[in-house]
């Protein structure tokens, strides 16, 4: 009897630490558009139990590199996750931790401008790590902005031209991909987006770079210390800093 109620102790602390674990996991956010296809197995042939909307959190129960596949252009894993109870795989490509703009301020109210919409974004989602910098020189005007986490916004005038970029860490560079398409409104926007989205292979076979050939041109980039740089160019002039 000893054994028997030592043994169902055992397998309730057991059942206790797992859950513990699995609350502790980073929640993820869905960003596939049409949703992301929860499965049985990892892998396109995996039967679909459902498919999870976009914007829904999931949680990360098995974050393994076994599965390797790339969708779309873009690169990822088949991972466990749950969601509202049910357990499966899903794409991690279409999976990240970065917030999804949801406010008027985070996105496009002039069509494909979404220089305004990425420097609101990053102003509201990351504390400021003390005032921003101003340079001035003969030829420009440069802002910088340094985040608590060691995020930073640079902010680029000379009067023929405004820049905006925004250095981020500890993401992929088709979380940075996914934010920017977000903050366009108009499903048909979104398409021109795709559309003019340009992915750049490194020697390793990984996409390092993507341009978005827009009016307004969009720069994504990994720099060599792992950091992730967004940037976009606008020829309008009248940007005050």
């Amino acid at each position: 009897m000893k054994n028997l109620m030592m043994l169902i102790f055992c397998c309730l602390i057991g059942l206790q630490l797992n859950a513990n674990h699995i609350s502790e996991q980073p929640m993820h956010n869905v960003v596939a558009n049409s949703g992301l296809t929860l499965r049985m197995f990892p892998g396109t042939h995996g039967a679909a139990i459902k498919v999870i909307p976009f914007g829904e959190q999931v949680t990360v129960i098995d974050n393994t590199d076994e599965h390797p596949d790339r969708v779309d252009w873009v690169d990822g894993h088949w991972v466990m996750v749950t969601h509202d109870g049910d357990t499966g795989y899903v794409f991690n490509g279409f999976l990240s931790e970065l917030a999804i703009p949801e406010y008027d301020f985070e996105v496009s109210q002039f069509e494909l401008d979404l220089i305004y919409p990425l420097e609101s974004y990053a102003e509201y989602r990351f504390n400021a790590d003390g005032e921003a910098d101003t340079i001035h020189s003969t030829k420009r005007t440069k802002v910088i902005q340094k985040f608590e986490h060691g995020e930073k916004m640079i902010k680029t005038s000379n009067g023929d031209y405004y820049k905006t970029q925004l250095f981020l860490n500890d993401i992929r560079i088709m979380d940075a991909y996914h934010l920017v398409l977000q903050m366009v409104q108009e499903k048909s926007n979104q398409e021109v987006f795709k559309n003019e989205s340009v992915f750049i292979q490194g020697r390793s076979g990984e996409i390092e770079t993507i341009k978005v050939k827009l009016d307004n041109p969009i720069d994504i980039r990994k720099l060599s210390n792992g950091q992730i740089r967004i940037s976009i160019l606008t020829s309008e002039s009248g940007c005050e800093l």
